[in-house]
């Protein structure tokens, strides 16, 4: 062969190399995550918890000098996205739980601190009190928010001999009443361990990695 053909053969082979792409084959399907690019609801969240590190209540700080672990992903119901959960710094504050759907964190907040939830079934409940009067709020996640389906209230008559006026969804009831619409509707026995808290920079990188 002579010179001439190897050095064209040599150039064409240079040129074709120099048109390819600088890696073969396609690009994994977690390429845009390891370039930095997060999905829309972790960008919301972490919106929403920096805006809440500055009023106070649901900050990691609260009222104190301290970094708290107050922040949580919680799964309410089966879809790819979990909910954030916020213990606030007081029992005045109470809990925020965020829900995301169609683009937007909808934020429901609870009273007192205490809550339960059921993973997977769509519902949580805000229960607690003060003085006397005692009650429980359940929710049940319905199109992407909270959607408060039942109020039990119980009011103590004399708190030293334990007596309460019970009240279901604004209805006078008696105790067994109230105990079983509380088994119906919520059943506690049944509640979820509520999942590792984390202080700010945690959830950050707790939602960050979510998958």
């Amino acid at each position: 062969m002579k010179k001439t053909n190897i050095y064209t053969i040599f150039m064409a082979v240079v040129m074709l190399t120099l048109a390819l792409p600088a890696h073969s084959g396609a690009e994994p399907p977690d390429a845009s995550k390891k370039a930095g690019k997060l999905a829309k609801w972790k960008r919301e969240y972490i919106e929403k918890i920096e805006k809440l590190n500055k009023t106070g209540g649901f900050g990691e700080y609260g009222f104190s000098d301290e970094p708290r672990k107050c922040y949580r992903l919680i799964k309410i119901n089966n879809d790819r996205v979990p909910e954030l959960h916020v213990t606030g710094a007081d029992e005045a504050t109470g809990n925020l739980v965020c829900t995301y759907h169609n683009g937007k964190v909808y934020a429901t907040n609870f009273q007192r601190t205490v809550w339960s939830y059921r993973k997977g079934k769509n519902l949580i409940s805000n229960h607690g009190g003060h003085m006397g009067y005692y009650f429980d709020i359940i929710y049940k996640m319905k199109k992407g928010r909270l959607r408060e389906v039942a109020v039990g209230e119980q009011e103590a008559v004399d708190v030293m001999a334990e007596e309460f006026n019970y009240r279901w969804n604004g209805k006078k009831v008696d105790e067994g009443t109230y105990k079983k619409m509380i088994e119906r509707t919520f059943d506690y026995t049944k509640a979820s361990k509520h999942p590792k808290a984390y202080t700010k920079k945690g959830i950050i990188s707790a939602i960050r990695n979510y998958k």
